[in-house]
């Protein structure tokens, strides 16, 4: 897994431990603390942003129930945007608030600034 990812590109940390691959299983998580991240839960999750370009993931053991993944390209909501609604694209190149959940470094802010797209 850890080789198709450098083939894509670079490879960049997970989570605080510096974790490059992390298994997304349910630990009995409660996805409703806020620093709990929610690839440790059995919750369903809310649509968000991951700060990457690219994810991979790997089904080694399909759970009995649940699992289903929904993507969205970011790329393609600012091409319809453009075309339909191009008073709102403005907003898509300001940076937006990302919760790291727990996740910062000592005497960093609990949230950092992420573009969705690039000017």
């Amino acid at each position: 897994m850890y080789s198709l990812g450098r083939s894509l590109g670079y490879v960049v940390t997970q989570n605080k431990a510096k974790d490059k691959i992390v298994a997304v299983e349910d630990a009995g998580g409660d996805i409703g603390q806020p620093t709990q991240r929610g690839h440790k839960t059995g919750g369903k999750l809310p649509y968000h942003v991951d700060r990457t370009d690219v994810i991979v993931l790997m089904c080694i053991r399909q759970a009995e129930e649940g699992g289903g993944s929904s993507l969205a390209s970011s790329r393609y909501v600012y091409e319809v945007m453009q075309t339909e609604k191009p008073e709102l694209l403005e907003e898509l190149t300001k940076p937006i608030p990302h919760d790291r959940r727990g996740e910062e470094e000592r005497g960093e802010a609990p949230w950092d600034l992420l573009r969705l797209i690039q000017k």
